[in-house]
Formats: C-alpha cells, sequence, structure tokens
C-alpha cells in the first residue's frame, strides 16, 4: 500500500528545513557582525584620531604637503584594513576547516564503532579464559579459544585512523595501540606453558601455567580500559556534533 503523505506533513517538514537554514545564516552572520564592528571601530579610532586634526588645518588651506600626507594615511590604512580582513578571513576558513574535519570524524567513528565494540567485547572474553576468573588450573583448550577470538577482530586501517584525528584526546593513537599490543598479546598466548598436575590427583589433565596465563589477561585488561576510553571519546563527540 502506497502511503500518500498530507500537505500538513509536507508543510511541517518544508518549514523545519527553513527554520534550519535560518540558523545557519544566523550564526554565520553573527560571526560576521562580531568582526565587522571590531574592525569598523578600529577603522574609525585610526580616522579620528589621525585625519581630525589635518581635516581641521586643511579647512581654509591648500597645503600641498598636507594633502600628501593625508594621501600616505589613507593607503596606510587601507593596508591595515586589508590585513585585518585577510586575517579574519583565514580565520574563519581554518574554523570551517576544523568544523569540517570534526564531522567527517564522527562519521567515520560511527562507521567504526562496531568493530571497535567486537575488539571490546573479544578482550573482555580472553581476560574471562586467562585470568584469574579462570581459576588455578585453567584448561589448556583456553588457550585455543582465546586465539580464535583474536583471529575474529577486524581490524581499523591506517587511513580510517587517520580521519579520526580530530576527535581529540589521542582517540587514533589508543586504537593503533591496541591493535598493536593485540599483536603482542598473541604471541603471550602462544608462549604460555602447560603445567602437569600432581601425581596424586585423581584426573590429570594438563593446564596452562597460571603465572603466564593471569600476565597475558593483564594485557588484555589493559586494552580495554583504553577501549573504554575511546568509547567514552566517541560517544562525546557524538553528542557534540548534534548540539
Amino acid at each position: 500500500m502506497r502511503l500518500v503523505q498530507s500537505g500538513g506533513e509536507r508543510k511541517s517538514r518544508s518549514t523545519e528545513r527553513v527554520k534550519i537554514s535560518f540558523w545557519q545564516f544566523g550564526t554565520a552572520m553573527h560571526w560576521t557582525h562580531k568582526w565587522g564592528l571590531m574592525v569598523g571601530g578600529l577603522m574609525f579610532y585610526i580616522l579620528v584620531n589621525q585625519f581630525g586634526p589635518m581635516l581641521f588645518a586643511l579647512h581654509g588651506a591648500e597645503d600641498t604637503a598636507l594633502l600628501s600626507a593625508i594621501g600616505t594615511w589613507v593607503g596606510s590604512i587601507g593596508s591595515v584594513g586589508a590585513l585585518i580582513g585577510a586575517i579574519w578571513i583565514a580565520s574563519w576558513q581554518t574554523r570551517i576547516q576544523q568544523r569540517e574535519k570534526f564531522a567527517l570524524a564522527v562519521i567515520q567513528a560511527a562507521h567504526c564503532q562496531h568493530r571497535i565494540q567486537a575488539m571490546l567485547k573479544g578482550l573482555e572474553e580472553i581476560v574471562r579464559l586467562l585470568g584469574p576468573s579462570a581459576g588455578t588450573s585453567i584448561p589448556i583448550n583456553n588457550r585455543m579459544l582465546a586465539l580464535e577470538t583474536i583471529a575474529a577482530f577486524d581490524g581499523i586501517a591506517n587511513e580510517e585512523l587517520a580521519a579520526l584525528t580530530p576527535l581529540g584526546n589521542n582517540c587514533a593513537l589508543k586504537i593503533a595501540a591496541v591493535q598493536s599490543a593485540i599483536g603482542n598479546l598473541k604471541r603471550h598466548i602462544l608462549l604460555i606453558s602447560t603445567v602437569q598436575p600432581p601425581s596424586n590427583q585423581y584426573l590429570r589433565l594438563v593446564a596452562l601455567d597460571v603465572d603466564g596465563a593471569y600476565f597475558a589477561a593483564q594485557i588484555a585488561q589493559t586494552q580495554v580500559d583504553r577501549i573504554w576510553e575511546v568509547m567514552d571519546v566517541i560517544r562525546r563527540s557524538t553528542t557534540d556534533s548534534q548540539l
């Protein structure tokens, strides 16, 4: 069944788009008006302090040197005005570029967020498999489960990390550090030695060395903490971009 949009709904959406456009225009005009007043005030101050005495002296007299001096001052003030205008334009363009980069970083973060969450969940699982919660006799099969968890990670490319730089708080560097640490974690898990239980036990099952397993779990926990910091930055950045 095809739904027909009512005229009232179309009018409401059109009104909302107009409101957004006026808000953006108003923001731009606010900054333009602010800088315009500053430049205008400076120009007025220079005119009053430099041209005022000259204009009174010029009244009723035709002094060529005075006219030449006034021309020089006019040129100087024009140069100052051009310099101020160039600085304002450069500053305005820089702010626009920063906002655009921040918006693109938020979009890129949303694109990478599910992969970051998958790494977080996987690392928490490794902490459970190899950490103190696994007990003092850690099954040797937990090593294979931890390695399979790492193999399932979908990493974030360097180009994607570079796009996340405007988010701040070293967000991109922290993600890169986590991915590097995951490679080290894999090597540590492979190097965990095995132990044979005492002969007086009924079931003599080979287990992982507790110290080696706990050390690997500690590495994983450190990366979990880093990822939570990254997730907090992404959450706050997303909120700020909606304001």
